[in-house]
Parts: structure tokens; C-alpha cells; sequence
């Protein structure tokens, strides 16, 4: 891999670029896609409906979309993912400390993994500009030998009226 930095002008047009180099006489190519950076005009804000579910239950999210000057993003869509992973630290609390040794992150964690797909799907934001999700519990959470605390993701993205689309993430 190479890296490198270099200045568009700023009357150069969005689109998609092709950049060539050379190394060693042989030519690489590879595209990338210049676009116009545009702030975001609403927020999203995920956040589970209570701070614990037992195993056989469902999670619930609250997804929540509003523009900064205040009005809901009302009939919004939404897209969204959730992902669980086990909780190891909790798993093994005593037993888990930083791993000075290795230079690394404390042991036991979960290395940033998305975990196990759950469930996806597709909902419209009500009036208020909030939808509620309900994911179901996962085969692999419902196992007498699985973990018993599990850590669930939701991954949401918003696409209001105009088509702009938004992410947020809650856990």
C-alpha cells in the first residue's frame, strides 16, 4: 500500500476520479469518488428502551430523528441493523485487567467486532420522528451454553423526504 495527499481545486467538479501511479514501471489505478461535503440538517439518536432485557425477550430501541432547528423528521425511513456480541468482561470481570505484556487492549475485549448479524429491517418514523424496534432474542442468546450477557448494537440509518441520509447507532 502507498499513501499520499494532494489539493483539488475548488472549482473542481464532484465525480469520480482515476488516479495512475507508477511504481517500478508498472501502472496502478484505482477511483475514487470526490463529493461536496453537506452538514447533516438532522440528527439521529438510538437508544434501548430500558437499560436491561432478560434472555427470552425481545430488545427494544427507540430510533429518533430530528432537525437541528427543532422539528421532528417526521414519515422518515429507516433502515437498520442489530448485532450481538458476548459481553466477555462481564463473563469474566475478576480475571480480566489491561495486558501490559503484549502492548495491548485490556484482555477481554471484544475488539470492536460487530458480532452476529440479528436482524435488519425497514420501518417509517411516526409523527414524532421516533419508530420503535424490537429485535428478537437470538438463537445463539437463547443456548443454556452461551454467555449470559450479551451486548446488542442497532446500526440506523435515516433518509428523510429530501433524501438525505443520516446514521446513528445505539447499544
Amino acid at each position: 500500500s502507498i499513501a499520499g495527499a494532494f489539493t483539488l481545486s475548488g472549482e473542481a467538479p464532484s465525480g469520480t476520479y482515476t488516479i495512475e501511479t507508477k511504481i517500478a514501471g508498472e501502472s496502478y489505478t484505482s477511483a475514487v469518488v470526490v463529493a461536496a461535503y453537506r452538514k447533516p440538517e438532522f440528527s439521529v439518536t438510538v437508544t434501548p428502551t430500558r437499560k436491561r432485557f432478560y434472555r427470552d425477550e425481545p430488545i427494544e430501541f427507540r430510533v429518533k430523528a430530528e432537525y437541528y432547528f427543532g422539528a421532528p423528521a417526521a414519515g422518515a425511513n429507516l433502515k437498520y441493523y442489530a448485532y450481538s456480541r458476548t459481553d466477555w468482561s462481564a463473563e469474566f470481570s475478576d480475571e480480566w485487567e489491561y495486558d501490559e505484556d503484549e502492548g495491548g487492549p485490556p484482555l477481554g475485549w471484544s475488539g470492536g467486532s460487530y458480532g452476529t448479524l440479528d436482524a435488519e429491517g425497514e420501518s417509517r418514523l411516526d409523527e414524532k420522528g421516533e419508530a420503535i424496534v424490537r429485535i428478537p432474542p437470538g438463537e445463539s442468546v437463547n443456548d443454556e451454553e452461551s454467555p449470559s450477557v450479551q451486548i446488542v448494537d442497532l446500526s440506523a440509518t435515516v433518509t428523510d423526504s429530501s433524501g438525505r441520509e443520516v446514521d446513528g447507532s445505539g447499544e
